[in-house]
């Protein structure tokens, strides 16, 4: 595959963070593809007995939704996201899930979340840690509309790995696993437990990359 330019890798990482129009579907489609693995274990990581209402930041367009409910259909679904296109496909996607009137995605501004204080039982994010403008305040919205004792689940790629990608460059904030951590506590979390995956991967510009990432569980 052709190396990309600096303008084309410059507009990648953009879709990244917030995929539109055709272009961004098309963006959607393989970040759900490279990072199934990494929505699929932090599903698995979900302490669904106590779990029955769940949020999720930067759902992409969600066709793991399915999968999400297959562990437990007794639960209601909240997504939030910054792209309008995210929120339609998600839409889209999903209609006949939608119907049931326990799934809701909506739009927010990436930092102040728009709902009830202790509204969740578990918030849970995949591979969005990276773009948030304000983590520090972003993670004191998702304490406060937690539920007392209620999880947060956030799963991100190691440093070492995203260094090596080209696009990374652009508009990333790279985190080691302390980073996280640091800021999480800061924000009133407790770390309960911290699973560290490896796999081989294929990149958002298609080349092989090995790849290392963390589901941190953090506790209110």
């Amino acid at each position: 595959m052709p190396e990309l330019s600096e303008e084309e890798l410059k507009e990648l990482a953009d879709q990244l963070r917030c995929p539109n129009g055709e272009q961004g579907i098309l963006v959607a489609q393989n970040m759900n593809s490279s990072n199934a693995s990494m929505i699929s274990e932090t599903i698995e990581s979900i302490p669904f007995s106590k779990v029955s209402s769940i949020l999720e930041l930067g759902h992409g367009n969600c066709s793991h939704l399915a999968f999400l409910l297959s562990k437990k259909t007794e639960i209601s679904y909240y997504g939030l996201e910054i792209s309008e296109a995210m929120q339609a496909e998600a839409f889209s996607l999903n209609k006949s899930l939608t119907e049931t009137g326990n799934i809701f995605f909506g739009l927010y501004n990436g930092t102040d979340i728009p709902f009830n204080h202790n509204q969740f039982d578990c918030v849970f994010s995949v591979n969005t840690i990276y773009f948030w403008e304000k983590p520090e305040k972003l993670l004191t919205e998702i304490h406060r509309a937690l539920k007392p004792d209620g999880s947060l689940l956030l799963t991100f790629t190691s440093k070492e790995t995203l260094e090596k990608l080209a696009f990374s460059k652009f508009g990333f904030t790279l985190y080691t696993l302390s980073d996280v951590e640091n800021l999480a506590t800061s924000a009133g979390f407790t770390v309960e437990r911290i699973m560290e995956k490896k796999e081989n991967a294929i990149s958002k510009i298609g080349t092989s990359v090995e790849r290392t990432f963390y589901i941190i569980q953090l506790k209110k």
